[in-house]
């Protein structure tokens, strides 16, 4: 396998990326990218422990354990431990969701958008949760987190999740708590929105008399609110917060603190503790 590349970029993350045409990426494809921080540790492409949380979670890549762990460059001995226990990802069958898809237009719809962006879907490491690559084009599905709904309502699920990706607001013109409140919110808006078409798709795939493939990460309660958004009895931007801080429940503390962290590393150093 062709040995990564890698830096720093000025919020302190490194990207790593491999070669077109290596093992994990036969035939030339894009290359693969994870987010590694200046200690060392893995996060996600928003800078989140991936230990804590899947969401936009990179996986591990398979370095070339043949070389020095040290020929990698800062932080890869980590990597390269935790990529020795990874296996090689298998592609899971999607026949049931193609099959699904018919009975529901905007799963389809999503699906159509997905494959003209070049995105993939693949079966992920088991027990880490589903994981959406935005970077890297690719959906990974967690085989023992489909299990507890299905395969389709999870798939249905991430598409969204991709789709409702936003750019998160810069620093300049704005002080610490609105920088941080505002790319926090947008993140929880996005999981929101996720759980919501997740929640049509069902639906749509129920009135045709297809089988209830459920929704993942979707307590009663975001239940009952989805069904108010869909019947128009509630204002979806309020309810995807709503529903999105219930998902993120565990991790929106992560998401805050991230935030926080990116503002103290660079724009207190540079600017004084306020955005130019």
């Amino acid at each position: 396998m062709p040995r990564p590349k890698k830096f720093y970029d000025e919020n302190g993350l490194c990207r790593v990326t491999l070669k077109k045409g290596s093992a994990r990426q036969p035939g030339g494809a894009s290359p693969h990218a994870q987010y590694v921080q200046d200690d060392g540790k893995r996060v996600n492409a928003y800078g989140l422990p991936v230990e804590r949380t899947a969401v936009y979670a990179y996986p591990p890549i398979v370095w070339d354990l043949e070389d020095d762990p040290e020929d990698l460059g800062e932080g890869a001995t980590e990597d390269a431990e935790a990529a020795a226990e990874t296996g090689e990802l298998v592609a899971l069958d999607f026949a049931e969701v193609a099959e699904l898809a018919m009975k529901s237009p905007s799963l389809l719809a999503s699906l159509g958008e997905l494959d003209a962006r070049g995105f993939a879907l693949d079966e992920g490491p088991r027990g880490e949760g589903h994981q959406s690559l935005v970077g890297a084009g690719r959906i990974l599905i967690d085989p023992e987190l489909a299990a507890k709904t299905s395969v389709t309502a999870s798939v249905a699920r991430e598409a969204a999740r991709v789709l409702a990706v936003q750019a998160k607001c810069g620093a300049r013109g704005r002080d610490r708590a609105e920088f941080v409140s505002r790319n926090a919110e947008a993140s929880v808006r996005e999981e929101g929105e996720a759980v919501l078409a997740a929640f049509q798709v069902r639906e749509e795939i129920l009135a045709a008399a297809g089988p209830d493939i459920g929704v993942p990460g979707a307590d009663q309660a975001a239940l009952e609110l989805c069904a108010a958004v869909r019947a128009g009895q509630a204002p979806r931007a309020v309810a995807a917060l709503e529903i999105g801080r219930s998902a993120l429940a565990p991790t929106i503390a992560d998401a805050q603190a991230h935030y926080e962290r990116l503002w103290a590393r660079v724009f207190d150093v540079l600017s004084g503790g306020h955005a130019a």
